[in-house]
């Protein structure tokens, strides 16, 4: 499978339902691991603040896997609730960036699903260079 197929596991559909329990919205992220030392690490889901904005709790599907092949189609829907109090926001409101730590949850989710995610160390530090002209950029998510 090449690197850009897995983003596409890496990359989830976000459904936010409000108090009254309906979906309010969706949105995209993406789940990056981060190492805490060299054995343990945590997992965070990642997405823009406003999709978490008035979120009372969230739904994602995560594609179940056949023989450690994705299963296209077979997905297990995990509800996280209440998730009041537990998004984390850039501490600038200007970067509409928010995060939800969902370690306990990915490793109490079935074990027969197909799952990647972003290591910490892609992130970009800003050091690069500009994009030149006629470079490639890939978009992947779920826009409305």
């Amino acid at each position: 499978m090449s690197h850009f197929e897995q983003l596409l596991y890496a990359t989830l559909r976000i459904e936010v339902s409000g108090e009254d329990g309906d979906v309010m919205s969706m949105g995209t992220g993406f789940l990056l691991a981060k190492p805490i030392d060299s054995v343990k690490g945590k997992v965070y889901l990642i997405s823009n603040r406003h999709v978490f904005e008035y979120a009372k709790a969230l739904a994602i599907n995560l594609t179940m896997s056949a023989s450690g092949v994705p299963d296209h189609g077979n997905v297990y829907r995990m509800v996280i609730d209440d998730v009041s109090g537990c998004v984390t926001n850039h501490p600038n409101p200007n970067i509409d960036v928010a995060a939800l730590e969902v370690t306990g949850l990915i490793e109490h989710a079935p074990n027969n699903y197909y799952m990647k995610w972003f290591n910490y160390g892609m992130l970009s530090d800003f050091s690069e260079s500009e994009l030149s002209i006629a470079e490639n950029v890939h978009f992947i998510g779920y826009p409305d």
